[in-house]
């Protein structure tokens, strides 16, 4: 499982890394919403849970990776977009694990 877990990782560094070079490509994380993450399709979720990861690692200080966070985020993340996928994802993620 971990090596689906670093495959994934390394994946998703490759993708992010073919579009970040594009000066009209940056995106305000703090507005995207559910809609508009499933709209780009599965590459743009596994990015996105990654940010997520990252994002959420610094405000808590942990810089741990696990199998089981990343399975948890991304039950989140599901279950707070069935409910309002029109809000920021950001926002419902914080919400949600308060």
């Amino acid at each position: 499982m971990k090596i689906h877990l670093l495959r994934a990782l390394c994946c998703s560094a490759v993708l992010f890394a073919a579009t970040a070079g594009h000066a009209e490509d940056k995106i305000n994380m703090a507005k995207v919403t559910c809609t508009q993450i499933a709209a780009e399709g599965n590459d743009a979720m596994t990015n996105t849970l990654f940010w997520l990861d990252g994002y959420l690692s610094k405000e808590k200080g942990d810089t741990v990776l696990t199998e089981s966070w990343m399975k948890e985020l991304g039950e989140m993340v599901v279950e707070a977009c069935k409910t309002q996928p029109n809000k920021p994802l950001l926002d419902l993620v914080r919400k949600a694990m308060n």
